[in-house]
């Protein structure tokens, strides 16, 4: 099946499996080609990194095939927010980057993948080439926005992974979560799929209790300047009024 593409001959041996960091980019492209379904393989000095039995490393293929959909998505006229269509996009560029940065990615890399998958898809998406420019800087934009908050967020999260191994504990901290989220803009969705990667859960209800408390306090503060501006307009209401 697509989800796992042996290792390619070539000129009768198998690849090399080091590679460097520099190279992700490239490695990406190349997986995804072979997942898009032609099994072209590009030629060119990079070289793969594999698994025990010698497939794709999955966090490689799950990179490429994100950018086919991403590329797609934004093609189609979808643009990341966070309702509809638009957080399924967001969603998927996130995941993304966020195994882009696993592998050590530590700039921007995802919009550059779009110049190759437009020569690769182009020719049977054509609507893909023709949104070339649009598909990139809308990558670009989004990947830069994330990649400002997920240096900061990773690094908690690792940290209160390791301590939960250390411990034995099972479930991750719904406060930290909350920090994360709040203070960080790390998305809860990402813990969460880093903790289940883990195999741990989240306590997804103290993170809502938090959320709560944070919406009700919003709230609050939203009612307390609506009703300053209001005492404001009456004041100078009044003002005008003496004046005449």
């Amino acid at each position: 099946g697509d989800s796992l593409v042996k290792r390619p001959q070539v000129r009768g041996r198998r690849l090399a499996s080091k590679v460097g960091i520099s190279s992700l980019l490239a490695l990406c492209c190349l997986a995804g080609i072979l997942l898009i379904g032609n099994r072209k393989l590009v030629a060119g000095e990079n070289t793969l990194v594999w698994d025990a039995e010698g497939f794709f490393a999955p966090a490689f293929t799950l990179v490429a095939d994100h950018a086919r959909a991403a590329a797609m998505l934004i093609a189609d006229g979808v643009l990341p927010s966070n309702e509809g269509r638009g957080y399924v996009l967001r969603r998927i560029i996130r995941r993304a980057i966020r195994h882009g940065y696993k592998l050590g990615a530590r700039a921007a890399f995802f919009h550059k993948m779009v110049k190759d998958l437009v020569a690769e898809m182009g020719e049977a998406y054509p609507e893909l080439a023709e949104a070339q420019t649009r598909v990139t800087e809308v990558l670009k934009q989004e990947e830069d926005r994330f990649f400002e908050t997920i240096e900061n967020g990773m690094a908690i999260v690792e940290a209160e992974l390791a301590e939960m191994a250390k411990a034995g504990n099972k479930v991750f901290n719904g406060e930290t979560a909350f920090k994360l989220h709040d203070t960080y803009g790390f998305p809860f969705d990402l813990t969460l799929e880093m903790a289940a990667e883990q195999g741990l859960t989240i306590d997804a209800d103290g993170f809502k209790r938090l959320m709560k408390d944070l919406l009700r306090k919003q709230h609050a503060a939203d009612q307390g300047k609506t009703q300053q501006h209001k005492s404001q307009a009456n004041r100078l209401e009044q003002q005008r009024f003496h004046r005449h």
